[in-house]
């Protein structure tokens, strides 16, 4: 199993609180790289997680909604198989929690 919360393309400033904790820029993909360019990244990125994994592993992959055809397009290729997605709805702006009841 493989949990990943990968770059976002977006800069910090569009994904980040702003709390008393401010976050850095991610080394990599944080605004700069076109769709095309971004695809090309969770490609390698996704395809470097299942070389490293045993056959049947699952892997849990994160994005942001404005990025879900980067993602989907790069895991079809780098995996071949899609199982499933969900959604995570925080119900309100900024960082939230996974509920834990219905």
């Amino acid at each position: 199993m493989a949990f990943i919360d990968a770059s976002y393309n977006q800069s910090m400033n569009a994904i980040s609180g702003k709390g008393r904790t401010q976050d850095g820029e991610f080394a990599i993909a944080s605004g700069e790289m076109s769709r095309e360019e971004f695809t090309k990244f969770l490609t390698t990125a996704f395809g470097r997680t299942a070389r490293y994994s045993v056959n049947g592993a699952i892997h849990y992959q994160c994005i942001d909604w404005q990025h879900m055809r980067e993602m989907l397009d790069g895991g079809g290729t780098a995996y071949g198989i899609f199982k499933n997605f969900v959604i995570w709805n925080e119900g309100k702006g900024g960082k939230g929690i996974l509920p834990l009841t219905a």
